[in-house]
């Protein structure tokens, strides 16, 4: 097959999966919005990876310096939100900060270079597709940024389990589920309150519900 033949055929294969990825997409900013409905927050920041948290600055030096994950906006991304009424530069002891993790591909996680090819990898019907719903949980009053200062140098709970930044100002806990796991709303509700009872067992207010309070 002549090389332009095979382009176009490849260039038809790359159209077809940018719209499965409008809808996979939409499914994400569905899903997240329904979680956040369970909890009285507001958003509050939207982290891409492989960029760190202060890799926005990057694209000061053109987006040719940016990894071509970085390209991908819905392959690893966070939502962040915090407490209705908090002050994002004054985090209180007790306030937590709710992370959405939407992480397409867990093989992604075994990559050791941010700008690795994805040859290699662990084979796609191998790996899954992943939400973690964390809470990153103050421990004493600061003046510190919730994002530049607390989240960005907190690390991610690991198998559910406690983690704490190594200032001891911040304690990371979550749960994470498949998102074939997550296709119906009864599902989204059990995830939802599997976190809520995840801060409970560690002495985190959880809050109430949005209709509970109605």
């Amino acid at each position: 097959m002549p090389v332009e033949s095979e382009l176009k055929t490849a260039l038809v294969d790359v159209r077809k999966a940018y719209r499965l990825l409008y809808y996979y997409t939409t499914r994400l900013i569905d899903l997240a919005q329904v979680i956040s409905g369970h909890f009285d927050v507001d958003y509050y920041f939207y982290q891409v990876r492989p960029q760190s948290p202060a890799g926005w600055s990057r694209l000061l030096g053109g987006p040719m310096t940016l990894s071509s994950w970085a390209w991908l906006l819905s392959y690893d991304f966070s939502i962040l939100y915090l407490p209705k009424g908090a002050d994002p530069n004054q985090p209180k002891a007790g306030q937590w900060m709710l992370e959405l993790r939407f992480l397409t591909d867990t093989a992604y996680d075994s990559l050791n270079e941010p700008d690795a090819a994805p040859d290699g990898l662990q084979k796609p019907e191998e790996s899954c597709s992943v939400l973690d719903i964390n809470a990153f949980v103050c421990t004493k009053d600061c003046t510190f940024n919730w994002h530049g200062d607390l989240y960005s140098r907190s690390p991610w709970p690991d198998d559910e389990k406690v983690v704490t930044s190594d200032d001891g100002l911040v304690k990371v806990l979550g749960v994470r589920s498949d998102l074939a796991d997550l296709g119906r709303e009864e599902a989204i509700r059990n995830f939802v309150a599997k976190f809520r009872r995840r801060l409970s067992a560690e002495g985190v207010d959880p809050g109430r519900e949005p209709e509970e309070r109605a």
